[in-house]
C-alpha cells in the first residue's frame, strides 16, 4: 500500500524539523508557522505543531529497496540508535516475506523502515539516504 500523505502531532515541532530534513536529510517540501513536509518517496511526512496536553504518539512504516536494506540498517545506525527487543535490532516476517528495523524520532514516534521482497523494487543506488525511501505503507495511531 501506498500512503500518499500522513499528517503527525507534535509538541516537539522544532526538534522534528531538525530531526528529519537536518539530521536524516529527508527534502522539505514546504514549511509554515505551524508545520512542514518532507518528501518520502511517492509520499508526503506532514508535522503539524500540537498545542494541547496529551502527547500524540504514533508508529509509522516507510518502504526501502530490498536492495538497500543493510545499507539502511547502517546509516540508521550511524544517526539514531535502532530499538532492539531480546538482542536483535531487526525483524523479519515471514508471512509478509518483509524485514524491518525501528528507531524512535524526537517525539517518541516509532519509526519503521521495511523491505517486503514480494513487492518492493530494487534501486540502482549503492547505498542508501533518505532520498531512497519509497513510500509510507502503514501508520498506526495511539
Amino acid at each position: 500500500m501506498i500512503i500518499n500523505k500522513v499528517t503527525l502531532f507534535s509538541h516537539a515541532w522544532n526538534e522534528m524539523r531538525n530531526f528529519y530534513v537536518d539530521v536524516l536529510g529527508f527534502e522539505l517540501l514546504s514549511q509554515t508557522d505551524d508545520g512542514f513536509e518532507i518528501k518520502a518517496g511517492e509520499s508526503v511526512l506532514e508535522i503539524k505543531k500540537y498545542h494541547h496536553k496529551e502527547k500524540p504518539f504514533y508508529h509509522f512504516a516507510m518502504n526501502i529497496p530490498t536492495n538497500l536494506f543493510t545499507s539502511a540498517k547502517a546509516w540508521a545506525k550511524s544517526i539514531v540508535e535502532l530499538n532492539r527487543e531480546e538482542d536483535d535490532d531487526e525483524v523479519y516476517f515471514s508471512f509478509l516475506d518483509a524485514q524491518s528495523f525501528y528507531f524512535l524520532d524526537p517525539s517518541g514516534n516509532i519509526v519503521e523502515f521495511i523491505s517486503r521482497y514480494s513487492v518492493s523494487p530494487e534501486s540502482a543506488a549503492e547505498s542508501f539516504s533518505a532520498q531512497n525511501v519509497l513510500c509510507i505503507s502503514e501508520i498506526n495511531i495511539r
